[in-house]
């Protein structure tokens, strides 16, 4: 039996890469250098999923750009807590893949900044502090008063004041889409949940 190649390529990426497995972006470019080979392409339909396909690759890139200018000009994190990871494009990936269309770019950026400070409460608690650092920061943590900061060891202040920063940034940021501030409370309550704060 003689199978075409466009359905022999694209049997054998879906048997290696199972649609409902994948990132469903990273599909599409692969499925678009099949679909290209067709003979009885459309290509019109061919064009549209190309346009499509760069246009969000230049919001993403844009949006990557962006948390990095975050990271960089507004936290300088990684001078005032060297422990942490530097993961923001690992966090930046994983909600591209939950949500991937254009208009969850804010949910993307809030996201990966939620997933950014969890990472910073993570590499504090299991790799870096000591016991008696960690009671006063859960203690001062579960206060949430910025106030008390000063009993903090200056990298855990940095770790405290991402907290704080992030928060008003969601405040600005949604106060600017004229949304309302509860969801900003519910991420950095899920955040605190997390760590049974």
């Amino acid at each position: 039996m003689q199978v075409d190649s466009y359905l022999q390529e694209k049997v054998t990426r879906a048997l290696k890469q199972p649609v409902y497995r994948a990132v469903e972006k990273l599909e599409a470019r692969n499925y678009i250098s099949i679909y290209e080979k067709k003979e009885s392409k459309n290509d019109f339909l061919l064009r549209l999923a190309k346009l499509d396909f760069n246009y969000l690759q230049n919001l993403y890139t844009k949006e990557i750009n962006d948390l990095f200018r975050w990271r960089k000009d507004q936290l300088n994190i990684r001078s005032k807590v060297p422990h942490m990871r530097d993961r923001v494009v690992e966090c930046y990936f994983w909600m591209e893949g939950i949500h991937f269309e254009p208009q969850y770019s804010f949910s993307r950026a809030a996201a990966t900044k939620a997933l950014v400070m969890a990472l910073v409460l993570n590499d504090t608690y299991g790799n870096y502090a000591t016991l008696e650092e960690l009671d006063i920061f859960t203690d001062i943590f579960q206060r949430w008063d910025i106030k008390e900061i000063d009993q903090l060891p200056d990298y855990m202040k940095a770790a405290y004041q991402l907290f704080f920063s992030v928060r008003d940034d969601y405040d600005h940021e949604v106060s600017k889409l004229g949304r309302s501030s509860y969801g900003v409370s519910c991420v950095i309550g899920a955040v605190r949940a997390k760590f049974n704060f």
